[in-house]
């Protein structure tokens, strides 16, 4: 089970059937003290296909998994489950799947009991 901080700052639970079962390894490799996440929680879209940024769906923390590190990021590894700033960060679609790019300086807390396998497909 992992915990996510709600719109009040408050811990609730995600089940684990919410995490993937493993993140696919992406041919991407993120700067010096930059990180490559995936957003674990779903994102909605419009009628249209348009898709709402979590920014604007609610004021959850955004959960996500480090895919990739880059040079001088120190204390997460490939498969940390993070919780980010949900302003920062870059996104950059591979394959259907959206990835964000983010300072490791936007990373807000570690959970340090699970973590995610990072594999190739």
């Amino acid at each position: 089970m992992t915990i996510e901080l709600n719109e009040n700052k408050e811990l609730k639970k995600i089940s684990e059937d919410e995490l993937p079962e493993y993140v696919p390894l992406v041919p991407i490799k993120v700067g010096e003290r930059r990180v490559l996440v995936k957003t674990i929680q779903k994102r909605d879209k419009t009628a249209s296909g348009i898709v709402i940024p979590e920014s604007v769906q609610s004021s959850d923390t955004p959960t996500a998994i480090i895919v990739d590190t880059g040079e001088g990021v120190e204390g997460y590894d490939k498969g940390d489950i993070v919780y980010v700033n949900p302003t920062g960060g870059e996104f950059i679609e591979y394959e259907e799947t959206l990835f964000a790019v983010l300072f490791a300086g936007s990373i807000i807390a570690k959970l340090t009991n699970v973590s995610v396998p990072i594999q190739e497909k």
